[in-house]
């Protein structure tokens, strides 16, 4: 069996999420299609991480198990003819047989946008969270320090969780303001982007 990792990116705007689930419709599941069309075969792709429903990637990490001799560097070319156009694979490798893309995954990083302007841009409603009211972004740049280092974060995450334990580092943390003629950091009018690299996180 050959080992493949793919770099994928989706706008999950119409998706449940990244990892598979009963009720279908995730990315996953487009994805393990797609190569079904292409192999024949039924595998079962491992991601790096969950995402929840609507939320995007730009370059997440999966692998799967696969008996075809398909080259590795047509995969790619080959998937994307078989996808939706919101979900594209960016390159295709071969790799170890011990590669596994979640439990070698070194670190993540997640990107939230927030628009503080009045009123909500319609062409990024499904990348921005608006809110209308103004921001202190100075305070939230404060804040963002204390949560670098490694922290239990039980608090944040649901009674349901699986997980063995809530400990996780958080590498860097940052917060980048856009504004334009109508905005000033000031003002507290802005598109906000706040960065957040970890070795784990809780989606």
């Amino acid at each position: 069996m050959r080992n493949i990792a793919l770099l994928v990116s989706y706008d999950g705007t119409a998706y449940y999420g990244f990892q598979s689930q009963p009720g279908g419709n995730t990315v996953q599941d487009k994805v393990e299609e797609a190569i079904f069309m292409l192999s024949g075969e039924r595998v079962k792709l491992t991601g790096s991480g969950r995402t929840d429903a609507g939320v995007h990637a730009l370059g997440q990490v999966a692998n799967f198990q696969t008996a075809s001799s398909i080259p590795a560097e047509r995969w790619a070319i080959a998937l994307n003819s078989r996808l939706p156009n919101d979900i594209v694979v960016h390159a295709a490798v071969e790799v170890a047989p011990e590669f596994h893309a979640r439990r070698c995954a070194v670190g993540k990083t997640y990107r939230y946008s927030i628009n503080s302007y009045r009123f909500p841009d319609v062409f990024a409603r499904n990348r921005v969270f608006h809110h209308p009211a103004p921001l202190n972004f100075a305070a939230m740049r404060e804040g963002l320090k204390h949560l670098l280092g490694e922290h239990d974060f039980t608090s944040f995450t649901s009674p349901l969780s699986t997980k063995p334990h809530h400990v996780r580092t958080l590498y860097e943390a940052s917060l980048r303001v856009d504004t334009g003629s109508a905005g000033g950091e000031e003002s507290g009018r802005g598109i906000a982007h706040i960065t957040v690299t970890g070795n784990g996180f809780f989606i």
